[in-house]
């Protein structure tokens, strides 16, 4: 993966200050073009990476967002070869991630459990895979920032 681009930390309003509608889409084709050289420079990794791409999912269109999408990329390069469980707990404070799985939507005192579900169901147990709606509350609720808002919620 190259070193972080100048604009892996722009936000919205960094875009909407450019005055350039289409340098959103020019800086993510330079994204995907890097992933590509780096598929002939590092096959294994760069599999690897394309592998658990497509097991943690996200949609760029639900968070539309260049910083996400490098952060989330970023973690995906440096997490696939190594442990799933840093893998998993990096990946659930991703800001994509939480964006796409409405963890965004989490209260102090009212969690959205879709997220912790998901979490469970889509990337690690699987579905109908004995835990329980309980368990998926006690989960660790993160804010897009990964700052934890609230533990081990009763309902």
């Amino acid at each position: 993966m190259p070193q972080s681009p100048v604009w892996a930390n722009w936000s919205a309003q960094d875009y909407e200050d450019s005055g350039d509608d289409d340098l959103v889409f020019t800086h993510r084709q330079e994204l995907y073009d890097s992933i590509v050289t780096d598929m002939i420079n590092d096959g294994l990794r760069t599999k690897l990476f394309l592998f658990w791409h497509n097991h943690f999912v996200t949609e760029l269109q639900a968070y539309n967002c260049n910083k996400y999408l490098w952060n989330y990329f970023r973690l995906l390069n440096t997490h696939c070869l190594g442990n799933f469980k840093t893998f998993v707990s990096e990946m659930g404070k991703s800001p994509a991630m939480l964006v796409y799985l409405n963890g965004n939507q989490n209260e102090a005192g009212r969690p959205n459990e879709n997220y912790a579900r998901e979490l469970m169901e889509l990337f690690t147990m699987g579905e109908n895979n004995g835990y329980t709606q309980t368990m998926s509350l006690k989960l660790r609720v993160h804010s897009p920032d990964g700052d934890v808002i609230c533990m081990n919620v009763q309902t």
